[in-house]
């Protein structure tokens, strides 16, 4: 019988790509996390001169590290969830989805515990140290305290999770070149009209960021996600239903669509991926 360590090398050879592909979408989705709560604790005085403390990295090295409560949850929930979600089982035939199918399941675990998160756990506060010269001497900005916590030190609960597993499966499909999409470029930030459908993707990147956020419905629903998302991006999300276009307000007849408004130094884009089901069928 194979054992796990022949089964995982067997794995990474034959499917490296797919592999790393889920890698770069759960490491994405978890950065996406971690920086937006990091940029949400900055403290910024202004006298005598500008200064703006943030949380010392080895918060962000301990909440990513592999004894931590936040990663041992991770290892025991992430790929499992990720699996059970709407969009990848209705995926799950694509070539880049391979390893998410029955078989390869558990060999995906022992890759995301072994290999995926502890890449995680270097790469994300490497890269907040890069983007903000926190190993610079000569930085005169930001300041490293411990008077500010992540999360209130306690690990990010059962939303956050649910926005760091939807997170890495928008990742994944909108770089999976055998999942057919549109991607409409946005022509005004002040005014994006976003339909309410768990096909449609909305992604905002800055130069600011370490991460593209991408939001579907599924997201628009997280509310502490939402409350975090809306904070760091600049941007508001407002559902409309359809009394609102006559000038009504009747929240009963629910949501018809969001107009979104995101800071004019965002990037925004809109994406609509084909559904699966019916391939002969276009949604655009």
């Amino acid at each position: 019988m194979e054992s796990i360590h022949e089964k995982i090398k067997e794995g990474i050879r034959d499917h490296r790509n797919e592999i790393e592909l889920t890698q770069i979408g759960i490491t994405s989705a978890i950065a996406s996390l971690v920086y937006s709560e990091y940029i949400r604790n900055f403290k910024q005085v202004t006298n005598p001169t500008r200064k703006i403390f943030v949380s010392e990295i080895n918060n962000v090295i301990e909440l990513l590290s592999p004894e931590s409560e936040f990663t041992m949850m991770l290892s025991d929930t992430m790929i499992d969830s990720m699996a059970k979600t709407k969009l990848i089982q209705e995926y799950i035939n694509v070539p880049e989805l391979v390893m998410f199918k029955e078989e390869n399941i558990d060999i995906l675990k022992s890759i995301f515990e072994l290999y995926i998160m502890p890449n995680v756990g270097r790469s994300i506060p490497n890269a907040i140290v890069r983007k903000f010269g926190l190993s610079d001497e000569s930085n005169q900005l930001f300041y490293q305290t411990g008077d500010i916590d992540l999360f209130n030190r306690v690990p990010p609960g059962k939303d956050y999770i649910q926005f760091i597993v939807e997170q890495a499966v928008l990742q994944i499909l909108l770089l999976a070149p055998e999942v057919k999409k549109k991607v409409d470029n946005v022509e005004s930030n002040n005014n994006i009209k976003f339909p309410l459908s768990e096909h449609a993707i909305i992604s905002i990147g800055s130069d600011r960021a370490i991460s593209v956020i991408h939001v579907n419905e599924t997201i628009l629903g997280n509310a502490p996600i939402m409350d975090l998302l809306e904070f760091v991006t600049s941007t508001k999300f407002t559902p409309i239903s359809p009394a609102d276009t006559e000038g009504e307000k009747m929240a009963y007849l629910g949501v018809d669509y969001y107009k979104i408004v995101t800071s004019p130094y965002n990037q925004a884009i809109l994406t609509f991926l084909n559904p699966a089901h019916n391939p002969q069928t276009s949604m655009f």
